[in-house]
């Protein structure tokens, strides 16, 4: 968490804003979502939730247009 602008983070969040945690490989993006999600559950004022859908990806290509 010390690599974030926590305040920024939380400042959209409490805006209802969208933001992308954008980084290359392996350098703690998950990491950082899980802690991002413990520290708004343990606020109370949040119900935080991680869901990985890398596994989707596979399924795409098996989709064909009408």
């Amino acid at each position: 968490m010390s690599r974030l602008d926590w305040e920024e983070i939380h400042h959209l969040i409490e805006t209802q804003k969208f933001f992308v945690l954008h980084a290359p490989r392996q350098t703690g993006k998950t990491t950082t979502l899980l802690a991002m999600a413990d520290v708004l559950n343990q606020s109370g004022d949040y119900t935080a939730l991680y869901i990985n859908v890398e596994s989707a990806q596979s399924a795409r290509g098996m989709c064909q247009k009408a």
